[in-house]
């Protein structure tokens, strides 16, 4: 998968941000393929070995997620924030020049 950029910032560290669009691309991937499969009764080894590879980007893209998020000061930090302080940071530093 290439670099994939997110529809709108959810935090203030654009790694995360990065990282959940990311996440959120390969989820929706292996969801839409798996249903196409489904719907068309489609069978066979290389299906089987289709869904596994967009199954382990999957997985790969949650854990990098999960990952940073545990281990990144600024996602530890707005985790701690109420929803109200975190909106505000955002705002702020994405105004800020840079």
């Amino acid at each position: 998968m290439g670099s994939v950029e997110p529809l709108f910032r959810t935090s203030f560290c654009e790694q995360h941000d990065q990282l959940l669009a990311r996440y959120q691309l390969a989820l929706e991937t292996w969801g839409k393929r798996r249903e196409e499969a489904w719907h068309m009764g489609l069978r066979g080894r290389e299906l089987n070995g289709e869904l596994l590879r967009l199954q382990s980007e999957f997985a790969k893209a949650y854990a990098s997620l999960h990952k940073h998020s545990r281990e990144c000061l600024l996602c530890r930090f707005g985790g701690k924030m109420s929803v109200e302080e975190r909106e505000q940071l955002v705002a702020i530093t994405h105004s800020a020049p840079e």
